[in-house]
Formats: structure tokens, sequence, C-alpha cells
């Protein structure tokens, strides 16, 4: 039987209707608050997924897991340590594109991001960030041709340093998660510059949380963030950091 920790996690406070939707607000204009909602911390139990680590899938768990040790070669891991874009973008960038096309079946992979976070648990959840639709925002002649087929965000986590034992990553089984859950937030830059969508999500016991035990370097996660054909019956999953002490 899989090992179950119980930990605690933030999730979206409880509303009213006269609430309003929410809304986050970066670089708050004076008189305007930065948002209307906040967090309240539940506590929830965690399932170490390695003893099924292959059976979850993307299309219907929203995540997966998988192995691969080309780029945990010493040299990537390093160039991302120290933050060498250059050599990231040269060395990293084909291996990830080469893993979501394995696992995908996608014809064309672009990547428009990649960030380090570090372990410190005290800085996670602060950095809302808004983006326009990636397809039109990075490759503006191709998005209305793209956007004709399927089109997925995927994030792809790695650890850079294993087995991880501290704060690792936790995801939600979106098979598990209600529509009542979740709660569209708007983000804002200033007054009402709209600079994107994302949400938040309320509590909810019947969620099934799971993390991968121990995982090392070359044992990578995969996140299915939107997909423009609601294969799951949702398009919005969900991860976070916990703390275990088991």
């Amino acid at each position: 039987m899989a090992a179950q920790y119980p930990a605690q996690m933030n999730f979206l406070a409880p509303r009213k209707p006269e609430d309003g939707p929410t809304f986050y607000r970066s670089a708050a204009a004076e008189g305007f608050e930065t948002s209307n909602f906040h967090q309240e911390p539940y506590s929830v139990t965690v399932t170490d997924a390695r003893p099924q680590r292959d059976s979850f899938q993307l299309d219907t768990h929203g995540f997966a897991f998988a192995v691969d040790p080309e780029g945990s070669q010493p040299e990537v891991l390093e160039a991302i340590r120290a933050g060498d874009k250059e050599t990231v973008q040269k060395l990293y960038y084909p291996l990830v594109e080469k893993l979501i096309k394995d696992h995908t079946g996608a014809s064309r992979v672009f990547i428009f991001d990649h960030t380090v976070r570090r372990r410190e648990a005290s800085l996670a959840g602060k950095n809302p960030n808004g983006r326009e639709q990636p397809a039109g925002t990075h490759l503006p002649e191709e998005a209305d041709e793209l956007l004709k087929g399927r089109a997925r965000i995927v994030n792809v986590w790695r650890p850079l340093k294993g087995p991880v034992l501290d704060w690792p990553l936790a995801v939600m089984d979106c098979t598990t998660l209600q529509k009542a859950d979740i709660h569209p937030t708007k983000l804002y830059r200033g007054r009402f510059e709209l600079r994107g969508e994302t949400v938040s999500i309320s509590h909810n016991a019947g969620q099934h949380w799971y993390y991968l035990d121990r995982q090392q370097t070359d044992e990578i996660t995969m996140i299915k963030i939107w997909d423009s054909k609601d294969v799951a019956g949702h398009s919005e999953f969900f991860f976070f950091l916990f703390f275990c002490t088991g």
C-alpha cells in the first residue's frame, strides 16, 4: 500500500456571493487593493505516487511522471543551477522538446519560459504573474494556424538535486476536482490593466493529492496547465509544494 502523509496546504478562503469574482492586482495603484480574497490552511493527505508512478496520464489525471536521464547530465544541471540561459537553451531545451513530443505526440513544441524554483518555502506563491495567451504572444504569425489544431500548455518539473527529501511537489488528480472548486481570478496591473487570468481553488475533502517520494534528478513531472481540447473534463490543473514531516 502506498504511504500517505498529513500535510497543510493553502486554499481560497470561503466566500459569499456578494464578494464578487476574485482578482489579484500587481503594482497596485494608490488607493487600489492588491486582491479581494485571502487563503486559509487546510489539512490534506498526500499519497506517495511511486508504487503507481507509470500509471498516471496527462489527459486523464492532469499530470504524469517520466524518466529522462539525458536531461540530468551534470553539465545540463549545472547550467540550470548557474542561471546560464544560453547554455540551458542550447543543451536543455531540445531535450525537453523531444520529451514532450514523445509523451504527447505533439508535432510542434515551443518553450516560452523556464524558471528555477528555490527550496525556500516562504517564497512559494508570492509571485503571481499574468501572461497573454502564449501562442499569440510568442508565435504571432503562426497563432491562428496552430490554434486550429490542438494546443496544450505543459509544465515540466525536474529536481536539480536529488533525492528530494523535503518540500516535494504535490499534484492533484484532476478527476477529483469539482467545478465548484474552481474560481477564475483576473490578474490586473496598476488599476484595471488586464494581464491575464488564473484560477484559485477551494478545498474539497474529495480532492486527491500525490507526490513522488525521493524524486531523483532524472525523474520529471509533467503537468498539463491548459488544453484546447477538454479531454479530462477540466482544463485547469493544480500543484503545490508541501512539507512532509514523516
